[in-house]
């Protein structure tokens, strides 16, 4: 790259980072007390803000302020708290930070997209359409999203080790992409024909230091606040668990053994794919691309718990799988079904009884299962799979 085409990207980079960023503040600015939620969603938001309080109120979180997210999130939340304290630290210009913050990352999630991406780069783009820009806007999943295709950067990259350290902070960001840690292993080995202990190595250190301040400060007890929340959630309507399990109960099986199988069995779908991997053949790019979205996708799939902001951990790489026409469309209608679904339905619907949110949610699997497809068939394809034990 020359030196003006160098200049050239970097203003492009420093005006598409202005653009993101006016855009948070326009839409900061908007009244949030709006039904439906169109633009702004204060409950979220307002949960972030109380789980970094901590950092003003001189407590230690999951102790004296629970939380029920990993430990890089409920630091992360604590930021806002801190940049706008000069300000006032207001609800209001608590957003505005936050918003800027999740700017930045979204900008820098298109352009890794943009450099992985070795043709048809302008696809980037479709990390802007409107579901994108709002959960970003309201909710902080574009930061595990960010390391984790910074991760696939890297490994691209062949900087195992570093692509290692990131998942890892991704990962305690939010946990869905410790599944793709497996999917890492076998595309080293399927290379080198070896195990790569080092980024074994690497990925547990990083997790252990970032976890090792919370087990002295609060101890196991505390460590545990976010793993046991979780743990106990049951179903939420938007999850395919939820529609089977409702078959299951008319039939009144959903009892004793059967419930138990039934919900270990959704587990063990979800975490299917990165057991699989170990035994395939993850030969290049575009193979640990499909079975990274493979195992993204079932984890999103068979989750007792769904949430739309999910959409932002899949559409990188469903960008960076995309390949005709089709692929570029249904990246489309997915985003603007998640936001019609959420904020727009969810909010107006009457949760009483089946209507048209309930036949959103059903799309949605639909369109989550056409994704699960697209992925398999690529490493089917591509990938050849061979059944090997390493």
């Amino acid at each position: 790259m020359s030196q003006v085409q160098y200049q050239m990207r970097r203003t492009q980079i420093f005006l598409l980072f202005i653009i993101v960023s006016c855009l948070s503040l326009l839409l900061s600015s908007m009244p949030d007390d709006g039904v439906p939620r169109l633009i702004n969603d204060p409950y979220d938001l307002s949960n972030y803000q109380d789980r970094g309080s901590w950092v003003v109120l001189g407590q230690q979180p999951y102790r004296d302020v629970f939380s029920e997210y990993p430990q890089l999130a409920t630091y992360m939340f604590a930021l806002p708290h801190i940049f706008a304290k000069p300000f006032g630290d207001a609800g209001d210009t608590y957003r505005v930070f936050f918003s800027l913050m999740m700017a930045v990352c979204l900008t820098v999630s298109a352009l890794v997209i943009y450099e992985l991406r070795s043709d048809r780069k302008y696809l980037a783009f479709l990390m802007f359409l409107p579901a994108s820009i709002y959960f970003t806007h309201n909710r902080y999943d574009i930061v595990p999203a960010m390391f984790t295709i910074l991760s696939i950067f890297m490994l691209f990259k062949k900087r195992f080790l570093v692509a290692s350290f990131l998942l890892a902070i991704s990962v305690m960001f939010k946990w869905y992409p410790v599944v793709l840690l497996p999917i890492y292993f076998a595309h080293y080995h399927t290379i080198f024909k070896r195990i790569n202990w080092r980024m074994i190595a690497i990925f547990c250190v990083t997790i252990g230091l970032i976890i090792l301040p919370t087990i002295l400060a609060v101890g196991w007890e505390g460590f545990l606040v976010p793993y046991q929340f979780h743990l106990g959630r049951g179903v939420n309507r938007e999850s395919l668990p939820f529609l089977i399990v409702l078959v299951i109960m008319a039939a009144g099986l959903f009892e004793g053994f059967i419930k138990s199988l039934v919900y270990n069995l959704f587990l063990l779908l979800q975490v299917a794919i990165p057991f699989v991997s170990v035994f395939g053949v993850v030969r290049d790019k575009l193979s640990v691309l499909a079975w990274s979205s493979s195992a993204i996708l079932c984890f999103m799939l068979f989750a007792k718990y769904y949430s739309p902001q999910w959409l932002l951990w899949i559409v990188p790489f469903l960008i960076l799988l995309a390949r005709n026409r089709r692929d570029v469309v249904m990246i489309v209608l997915f985003d603007l079904l998640t936001y019609l679904k959420f904020p727009v339905a969810f909010d107006l619907a009457d949760h009483s009884k089946f209507g048209y949110f309930d036949v959103l949610i059903l799309l949605n699997i639909l369109f989550l299962l056409y994704f699960v497809y697209r992925s398999l068939s690529t490493i089917y394809s591509e990938s050849r799979f061979a059944p090997r034990l390493i």
